[in-house]
């Protein structure tokens, strides 16, 4: 076998076993469930890399005759492994063998360049590309989507009718309380408020995890809330924006974590309906929450 056939045979087992663990790795430490939601996808990636895993080994332990050896039809080998009992008349493997073959032959199995260049190079490159994914996931630390990706998805109207027309809450999900607050994620509130009278004599109390950030625009005591709903992975996850009063809302940083406490009722803003969250109390939060995602 060339040597360099050995070389691009293990340098794709490698990749197979990086990817595979890689895969693996994130399903038991539940990353993959930051990028996918707990579906058939979720398990099918999982998956993907325990079957490339076993792929791999079959590779290292049990491995197939590999593509290079010439399958040219050649009568020489099998005439020189025929026993002679004359050594005299032992035919000469050089009279034997079609020389002119190897020059029409395309095969590419003759000579000292069996491969040539290209091949080895073309498989080096494919690996630099299928391995730079696995390297960015391991360097760069995992992020939600950010205020920045809220606004480019967004509709901007704060519109909780667009919100209920695309999706609705479990009606049935029994809510944490803290204290008089129900804990609770913006489509749910935003469900609960439309599900009650307006005005309602006795807006709900709730409590809420959101992604704070202050567009431009807002008056100076609002600012807006937001979570992801994702509904198959991060790439399709959608804003579900709640805005909330608050008296120091201009004091609040972009892409922050706050934990909301407060009253939710519905409002007319700028002419357009919206869910307002008018605050009790205001926490910021040093980190995201442990799931940032509504799923």
């Amino acid at each position: 076998m060339d040597h360099r056939l050995g070389l691009s045979r293990g340098v794709w087992l490698f990749l197979l076993i990086l990817w595979g663990l890689f895969l693996v790795a994130m399903y038991h430490w539940g990353v993959l469930l930051k990028y996918f939601q707990a579906s058939p996808y979720y398990y099918f990636t999982a998956a993907a890399g325990l079957l490339l895993l076993i792929a791999a080994l079959k590779g290292v332990f049990w491995p197939s005759a590999l593509a290079g050896d010439c399958a040219c039809d050649h009568e020489v080998e099998e005439t020189l492994s025929e026993p002679t009992t004359n050594a005299a008349h032992a035919p000469d493997a050089c009279a034997l063998h079609d020389h002119s073959h190897e020059e029409s032959c395309a095969c590419g199995c003759h000579g000292p360049d069996r491969l040539g260049w290209w091949p080895l190079t073309k498989a080096i490159l494919l690996l630099a590309v299928l391995a730079a994914p696995i390297l960015m996931g391991l360097i760069i630390p995992f992020g939600s989507l950010n205020s920045l990706a809220a606004q480019r998805r967004g509709s901007g109207s704060f519109d909780p009718q667009t919100v209920l027309a695309a999706y609705s809450a479990q009606k049935d999900r029994i809510f944490k309380m803290e204290g008089q607050y129900s804990a609770r994620n913006p489509l749910d509130i935003i469900n609960l408020v439309y599900s009650r009278p307006d005005p309602d004599p006795a807006p709900p109390k709730v409590a809420t995890i959101l992604l704070a950030s202050r567009p431009k625009g807002l008056p100076d005591d609002l600012f807006l809330g937001v979570r992801f709903k994702m509904t198959c992975c991060a790439a399709d996850a959608m804003p579900i924006e709640i805005l909330v009063r608050w008296k120091n809302a201009p004091a609040i940083e972009d892409d922050s974590w706050v934990k909301v406490l407060g009253v939710a009722r519905r409002e007319s803003l700028n002419g357009h309906p919206a869910v307002v969250l008018t605050a009790d109390e205001v926490a910021i939060q040093k980190d995201p929450p442990e799931q940032p995602y509504i799923q």
